[in-house]
């Protein structure tokens, strides 16, 4: 799911659309004692996925650091070295398309990661009495 953009605050309005889907479909059949399974199974699914999401998010970021890492050290090996001119003739004889398409940069793909979450942002673990509806029902 975290290719699709979604937080932590997306799995407690899926709750809420799911007991609301529910009620609604199943009617007089969405007993206490249903509502209350549904509900624990949602919380027990949510956190294995919510736990999945933080640990993309700290892959994704570890990526993007040693990547941020690797590009300045390339850059910095690349300013303070000096290609003797028998080497440089030969390597750039066979990577001189690429080095002109490049212009000396190195490509990555970011587009696929999603977005780096605030790090101020409120965590929202879902523990199953917090995914039951409020009000005269619950």
């Amino acid at each position: 799911h975290i290719n699709y953009g979604v937080s932590e605050a997306h799995w407690r309005v899926l709750a809420q659309a799911l007991d609301l889907t529910l009620r609604d479909i199943l009617g007089e059949a969405y007993t206490h004692e249903v509502q209350q399974a549904w509900t624990m199974v949602y919380g027990f699914m949510s956190s294995i996925m919510i736990e999945g999401l933080r640990l993309a998010i700290k892959e994704r970021d570890s990526l993007n650091l040693m990547l941020d890492h690797a590009m300045a050290s390339t850059r910095s090996d690349a300013s303070g070295r000096e290609i003797s001119d028998s080497s440089s003739q030969c390597s750039s004889a066979a990577f001189e398309p690429e080095a002109e398409r490049l212009d000396g940069k190195v490509e990555v793909d970011v587009s696929r990661l999603p977005p780096p979450v605030q790090e101020d942002a409120p965590q929202m673990g879902l523990a199953p009495a917090e995914l039951a509806p409020e009000g005269p029902e619950a």
